[in-house]
């Protein structure tokens, strides 16, 4: 019997481990897209900076405003989620050192 029950509870350490390793790989997804999300507006600006001489800024101020205001909320989204998968992160590496690993 006891030996069953050590069995059991390696299993389910084991089990523990995979699903906060599970949730640390979620995690890095979510960190990789907060970091294309970043990218996207830098990309924009770069395109707009480039091709300028060829465009008048002064017809295209509304076109650049609201190309400006999308770009400023995809960052904001970006560093939410970034310091909040990051936040996460170290929660979940914290509860990995503490676990006994098999």
């Amino acid at each position: 019997m006891k030996k069953r029950d050590d069995i059991f509870k390696r299993e389910l350490d084991q089990s523990r481990i995979m699903t906060l390793l599970s949730e640390k790989r979620t995690l890095l997804s979510e960190l990789r897209t907060a970091i294309t999300m970043f990218v996207l507006p830098l990309t924009i600006l770069t395109v707009l900076i480039a091709t300028s001489r060829y465009y008048n800024i002064q017809n295209n101020i509304p076109l650049l405003i609201i190309i400006g205001g999308i770009s400023l909320i995809l960052l904001l989204i970006s560093i939410v989620m970034t310091v909040r998968s990051l936040g996460k992160m170290a929660i979940v590496d914290k509860k990995l050192k503490n676990e006994k690993l098999p």
